[in-house]
């Protein structure tokens, strides 16, 4: 682990510690977002930021790159994503997706130009997205409270820590080292992401915070339970109509 990771963790950590510290003296309305005033507040900040900066950036990201180039650079950070998920996969003790994860990425890499290109797939080796949020909430690590954190948007703290140890376990931490070249590939790799979840606003109705916190949390709860949900689950998310 580089000092990159410590810096990156620390203020992640410090933050989280920050906003519970501030946020502590409000009236708790519900328990799976206590701070929601607090929430409210950094999502508004993040929708500006959104609104006046990514929005520009990526709108001039998609007219310079066609749709091919734009999957190309999918392909190739799916492709590093996949040695995260076989090492969260052997955590978890899914050995035979772990061994699924790390054939994705050997193929894709040898066969597929360095994860340029998809032929994993094809070949009936099927993407897995895991985490190591998804680890500890399948080591029966409660999911904490929901924060919404400027620039990153929401998690849990669960999650939100988890971020740090994911960092770490991807291929892409060995560009640390290399300031330029990892800020690069980060910043290509979240310009990349933004297109695909900007296109989501166009499905948002109502009140927009709670919309993307409930998708949040109902996806973190899917993807956990790898889309098992439990009868009792399903009565739960209905008994208030």
């Amino acid at each position: 682990m580089n000092i990159l990771f410590f810096k990156r963790f620390a203020s992640i950590l410090t933050f989280f510690f920050l906003f519970i510290g501030c946020a502590s003296s409000l009236e708790l309305r519900d328990p799976i977002d206590p701070y929601e005033e607090q929430n409210r507040k950094v999502h508004e900040f993040n929708e500006k930021v959104i609104e006046n900066l990514v929005e520009p950036v990526t709108g001039a990201y998609v007219k310079a790159t066609p749709p091919f180039i734009r999957d190309r650079v999918t392909d190739f950070f799916e492709n590093i994503s996949d040695v995260k998920s076989g090492i969260n996969n052997i955590l978890q003790e899914n050995f035979i997706k772990a061994i699924n994860d790390f054939g994705r990425f050997i193929f894709n890499t040898m066969f597929g130009l360095f994860g340029l290109f998809d032929v994993a797939t094809p070949m009936g080796f099927d993407k897995n997205n895991e985490d190591f949020g998804q680890t500890l909430g399948k080591w029966g690590v409660d999911q904490g409270p929901y924060i919404v954190l400027p620039f990153l948007g929401p998690t849990t703290v669960r999650d939100g820590l988890s971020r740090g140890i994911d960092s770490v376990i991807s291929p892409l931490a060995v560009a640390d080292d290399h300031p330029t070249t990892s800020g690069l590939l980060t910043g290509i790799n979240v310009l990349n992401q933004t297109t695909v979840l900007l296109e989501l606003d166009n499905f948002v109705s109502g009140d927009k915070y709670i919309f993307f916190r409930d998708a949040y949390l109902q996806r973190r709860k899917y993807e956990i339970s790898d889309g098992e949900i439990d009868a009792d689950d399903f009565v739960d998310e209905f008994e208030d109509f």
